[in-house]
């Protein structure tokens, strides 16, 4: 029984550590594209390859 319970609370860890990650991530990209926008600079591609966590995206208030 112990065994399920360490490899439960490693999983949720690692999942929480993950999400975490991603939202860092995500933040990151957001920054940069502030930076850019305020230099004048423009992207033309948009990097979707790390979608951005809805749990970013809900506290910004748009579709990205």
């Amino acid at each position: 029984m112990k065994d399920a319970q360490d490899s439960l609370a490693s999983s949720c860890s690692r999942n929480a550590h993950d999400k975490n990650v991603l939202v860092r991530r995500a933040q990151s990209r957001i920054d940069q594209a502030i930076l850019e926008n305020e230099n004048g600079k423009t992207r033309a591609v948009e990097d979707h390859s790390v979608p951005i966590p809805k749990e970013v995206t809900s506290k910004l208030g748009g579709n990205y």
